[in-house]
Order: C-alpha cells, then structure tokens, then sequence
C-alpha cells in the first residue's frame, strides 16, 4: 500500500514530466547546437539552472 497522499502523488507526477520535457528539450538542443557549432558550455549552466529554479518552485 502507498504511503503517499494524493497531492503528493500529483505533485511526483509533476515534478517527473518536467523532468521529462527538461531532458527531452536539452537532447534537442544539444543536437542543433552541435550542427551550429556555438558555445555550449554556457547553455549547460542555464539549463541546470532553470532545472533548479523548477525544482525549487514545486518542492516549495
């Protein structure tokens, strides 16, 4: 039996699809960007910045 509360479930569930459209967004990009040949390591920090920020944003 599940110990989690409904709003916790939903809120996992949440938290899993934005991780989801996170990485799927980040594969995408990596892809374009390697055929551009632009900087990528300043698009790695924003990118696990923004995760952060939407981590923050749902755990509080």
């Amino acid at each position: 039996m599940s110990t989690l509360t409904p709003n916790s479930k939903r809120k996992l569930v949440v938290i899993c699809l934005v991780t989801l459209f996170t990485m799927s967004t980040a594969i995408i990009l990596d892809q374009k960007v390697e055929k551009l040949n632009l900087e990528k390591d300043s698009m790695v920090v924003n990118g696990i910045m923004n995760q952060h920020h939407l981590r923050w944003h749902y755990n509080h």
